[in-house]
């Protein structure tokens, strides 16, 4: 679902330097670091790293669309559920993320509606929030220069259907079901907080989201 790479050409390069996060095993993809186990007595003296200063440069821009996306930016090799190397918010109709070490990054951007908040598990909808799901998402490539994009928000899809129960146990009524939680998960385990909510006639509705894969997974009844 990645756009073309996006390579500034004309822009002035920025004299910047900075020393990089590096993970053991001398990684700077928090996705390929290493676990270091340690039981009581133990000592490891052979965790070395090697960390030089390099030229760093900015990634800035504009996202068209109404809504105020949050803005995250990985390297492109990711894992799924690796965490972005740095968030960035809508400011003044734009957005930039400073001291970006020369690499291929994937720029995220996504604005969902506002739902209840989660505190311990996922919170039921009770009804299907009005609002767009938006996104955008394209390779950007740092070589000598600082970047600038425009990126087009799009709308996301929704996910409807109709749930049957099947067993021997009694059908619950629908005051019951409406109650429950419907969870969306990503097929490769990444994060995301997109949910549906059980409707009348034993039907099923997420809010939009996203192209990807997903593991729809409605919370049974007890």
């Amino acid at each position: 679902t990645a756009a073309n790479p996006a390579v500034a050409s004309s822009l002035v390069p920025r004299p910047a330097s900075a020393y990089p996060r590096v993970f053991f095993p001398q990684t700077t993809d928090l996705g390929g670091a290493a676990r270091i186990t340690l039981k009581a007595g133990d000592e490891r003296t052979d965790l070395d790293f090697v960390v030089k200063p390099q030229r760093v440069f900015r990634i800035s821009g504009v996202i068209d669309g109404p809504e105020r996306p949050t803005i995250e930016l990985f390297p492109n090799n990711r894992s799924p559920q690796a965490a972005p190397i740095a968030v960035a918010f809508m400011a003044q109709g734009r957005f930039s993320f400073g001291s970006v070490p020369p690499g291929r990054y994937v720029l995220h951007a996504l604005a969902t509606p506002e739902m209840p908040q989660m505190s311990h598990g996922t919170a039921a909808l009770k009804e299907i929030p009005l609002g767009p799901t938006s996104w955008a998402e394209t390779v950007v490539d740092i070589v000598d220069r600082d970047v600038d994009l425009r990126l087009e928000l799009r709308p996301g899809v929704r996910i409807s259907g109709r749930v049957e129960f099947d067993g021997t146990t009694p059908k619950p009524s629908l005051a019951d079901v409406a109650g429950r939680t419907l969870i969306i998960e990503r097929a490769d385990g990444g994060q995301s907080d997109f949910r549906g909510a059980y409707l009348p006639d034993d039907r099923f509705s997420t809010i939009q989201i996203e192209p990807g894969r997903y593991v729809l997974r409605p919370r049974a009844p007890d």
